[in-house]
């Protein structure tokens, strides 16, 4: 049997934060960052959380959206609650960019 590959069309743009937490805190960071994104899921069409092997201070996240719009509206509700509930773990301020999304797939993979 062969994977399945689909098309996903309605995901158009997508926030990439990186997070360096202080060294031994980023379990804790990623618990807060968890609980702060379940208020804004309004155009929110999923999330990779990645966790180099390299560092174990380190996050990647990559949301991603339906439109610019949800994805700038969703920062704004969020940012001021994130910045405060962050204080003291984080080694360096986060680096985030946002781009277009120019495809994304979900692959299907028969057992």
């Amino acid at each position: 049997m062969q994977p399945t590959f689909t098309t996903v069309t309605n995901m158009t743009h997508a926030r990439i934060a990186d997070v360096k937490f202080k060294p031994g805190m980023r379990e804790q960071g990623l618990n807060i960052i968890a609980d702060i994104g379940k208020d804004t899921r309004e155009g929110f069409g999923g999330m990779l959380i990645l966790l180099p092997t390299n560092d174990e201070d380190m996050a990647t996240y990559v949301t991603l959206w339906d439109s610019e719009e949800a994805m700038n509206s969703s920062w704004a509700k969020i940012s001021p609650r994130a910045t405060e509930a962050l204080k003291g773990l984080l080694a360096e301020p986060v680096l985030m960019r946002s781009t277009k999304v120019r495809e994304a797939q979900k692959i299907a993979i028969p057992v």
